[in-house]
């Protein structure tokens, strides 16, 4: 299954074109400046919060953000999830989703 996903990929990014790279490059930043705008606009409820990370993660694009993310967060906390890889959907969802189960139970069962 995962081949298939993989070869269909490499495909999809041998025929994309331009517009497709400069939409990739440009999407995390819109993501987080939409995001980081809201956050700026809103007071924060001081609820506690659980920033889930991939362990895996790539360090500029998601670890980064997420520490960032953290600060301004007053109740946060950073959870590295261990079974989880860049593309955990593909790779292993059963233990990834069973240890974002148990966050979850951990979160809420602090609040």
């Amino acid at each position: 299954f995962l081949g298939a996903r993989q070869l269909e990929l490499k495909v999809a990014l041998e025929r994309a074109d331009e517009d497709y790279w400069s939409f990739s490059a440009n999407t995390t930043e819109w993501c987080v400046s939409s995001f980081l705008e809201a956050l700026e606009s809103k007071p924060l409820l001081h609820l506690p919060v659980a920033l889930a990370l991939s362990k895996y993660a790539p360090w500029a694009v998601m670890q980064e953000s997420m520490y960032k993310l953290k600060k301004l967060l007053p109740n946060s906390s950073l959870v590295h999830i261990d079974s989880s890889r860049t593309w955990w959907e593909l790779e292993n969802p059963a233990d990834v989703v069973e240890e974002l189960l148990e966050l979850i139970r951990r979160v809420t069962s602090h609040s």
